[in-house]
């Protein structure tokens, strides 16, 4: 009965990671899977750094050097949503899509003023300069909107030469020192692979456990990706009363 009802589990794992993986949100730098003073492999010049008093990892640019970050993606131009976190009292960066010769482009920093969408300079109402800020690009039918700490800034009209695209690279150049970038996730139509196409489980204990309220929790499960390695994700699920079966907890789902 035992070996029937895990059989059904991972049946049931695999149907729901086939609908939803596509949708799933991504991180693009998988800091906690590198040791402080960590040269990244997508990365130029471009070092991993850890707070003493947090332990928050974030990359910035090596002493006297200019940093570049390189990051393979997946990404279909109609329609995604790119996250990433800032200091903001530190330089900006350029940051660019790439499918062939198209370009789609955006950045953020110096206080906020140099932050910008398409080449359309933006103020956002709120920017903490001595602390991190959120910045999400989000695309959507032919616009592209730009918020800050949840508040709109901006939105423009994208030219028809990027829809219908796949960007296959994520590219952030012109990274001044003192620059430190939290956290660079990405969602979209598409699957988008790790770094190095395989996210590294964390370490620790990766035993799925199941409780008498009926939760089963399932630190490391292992999903292929579109590029030949895998993608490790924490997920939790909830049994549904008086049956074996369980539901995904969409709302747990977050990559190791």
């Amino acid at each position: 009965m035992l070996i029937k009802t895990a059989i059904q589990l991972l049946c049931s794992l695999v149907f729901v990671f086939g609908q939803t993986l596509a949708s799933a949100e991504t991180d693009l730098l998988n800091l906690a899977t590198y040791a402080e003073d960590t040269r990244v492999p997508y990365g130029e010049n471009m070092v991993v750094i850890q707070n003493e008093k947090t332990a928050e990892k974030s990359l910035t640019p090596i002493a006297g050097s200019k940093g570049k970050l390189d990051i393979p993606i997946n990404l279909n131009g109609n329609s995604f949503e790119i996250n990433f976190e800032i200091y903001g009292g530190r330089p900006s960066a350029a940051f660019a899509l790439i499918a062939d010769e198209v370009t789609f482009s955006f950045s953020a920093g110096y206080y906020g003023s140099g932050i910008s969408l398409e080449g359309n300079q933006g103020s956002p109402p709120v920017w903490q300069k001595d602390g991190k800020n959120l910045i999400k690009v989000l695309v959507s039918n032919g616009v592209a909107k730009l918020y800050a700490n949840d508040a709109f800034v901006q939105k423009v009209t994208i030219n028809e030469k990027k829809l219908n695209v796949t960007y296959t690279k994520l590219s952030v150049t012109n990274i001044g020192g003192g620059y430190r970038l939290y956290s660079l996730k990405i969602k979209g139509g598409s699957d988008v692979p790790a770094p190095s196409g395989t996210t590294t489980p964390a370490n620790g204990d990766c035993m799925a456990t199941y409780t008498g309220d009926g939760k089963i929790h399932i630190p490391c499960l292992s999903v292929p990706n579109a590029f030949g390695g895998t993608n490790v994700y924490d997920i939790q699920m909830q049994q549904q009363p008086g049956k074996m079966t369980f539901d995904v907890d969409m709302n747990s789902i977050k990559p190791r």
